[in-house]
């Protein structure tokens, strides 16, 4: 039970205040170069891991470069 109301509680299909959370996160971090999918760790997210094992190394370097620079300007 307890689990099926955490899933709910953050996945924006189901829950209208987490779409509305995920757009105004989104909106935030599209002004320093990040999407809302850069946050998912390819680490536990083994779907994220198989994506940038396709995608080609440039595109995977930039990626790590913006995730590791955009705490820098948060300040």
């Amino acid at each position: 039970m307890a689990a099926a109301l955490s899933k709910w509680l953050v996945d924006p299909k189901r829950n209208p205040l987490a779409a509305v959370h995920m757009k105004t996160l989104s909106n935030r971090l599209s002004k320093y170069g990040l999407r809302y999918d850069d946050l998912y760790d390819p680490m536990y997210e083994l779907d994220v891991k198989e994506a940038l094992n396709r995608l080609p190394k440039e595109v995977v370097d930039a990626r790590g470069i913006s995730v590791l620079s955009a705490p820098w300007t948060f300040q």
